[in-house]
């Protein structure tokens, strides 16, 4: 069965990077298969977010949370945790630099769910605390899914209490993958 990305590859072009193509915002300098691995990840993650059946759940993990921080860092994780879990049903590896660098365009897309929705609006501040807790949950949840940045030291501290990402209605029971057909 296909996973999510490649779902997202054969429903949106991917454009080929230029040689020496940046993965995000001029940070990272990236090969041109992960631009395209990173495009098709943060397509296949907006599908998903998107989704009619998805995105009320992710709507109220944002809503949910007593604290705007740690709700969006949960979702983030959440949804940058599904698309790495289809890839690998689908028998493909996300490079780590690439899933930590869609997981940073996934944060800023959900904040814009969040204000549009009514949920939220976060500040600089709160998007950088965000930012850091998703880091910390995605590192602690044992997955790829965020981790840290390649070179990186991961980041210390405890977890919060009941802070499991995968934890909650993000995505109802029974709801279908972001596309018919994949898993």
């Amino acid at each position: 069965m296909p996973g999510l990305l490649q779902d997202a590859e054969r429903n949106g072009p991917v454009q080929p990077a230029p040689q020496g193509g940046e993965i995000q915002g001029g940070e990272v300098n990236a090969s041109p298969e992960q631009q395209a691995q990173y495009e098709k990840f943060v397509l296949a993650a907006t599908d998903m977010v998107y989704d009619e059946k998805v995105m009320p759940g992710i709507v109220e993990r944002l809503k949910g949370a007593n604290d705007p921080v740690e709700g969006l860092a949960s979702a983030a994780v959440m949804v940058t945790q599904r698309v790495v879990d289809s890839a690998e049903k689908a028998g493909e590896t996300i490079d780590q630099a690439v899933s930590f660098n869609a997981a940073m365009e996934i944060i800023m897309d959900l904040a814009t769910l969040a204000n549009e929705s009514g949920v939220h609006e976060y500040t600089p501040e709160e998007m950088q605390a965000a930012t850091e807790r998703m880091i910390q949950l995605g590192s602690k949840g044992g997955g790829q899914a965020v981790g840290t940045a390649p070179g990186a030291a991961p980041p210390s501290g405890p977890p919060a209490p009941g802070s499991d990402p995968r934890a909650g209605p993000a995505i109802p029971p029974g709801a279908p993958p972001a596309r018919p057909g994949v898993v």
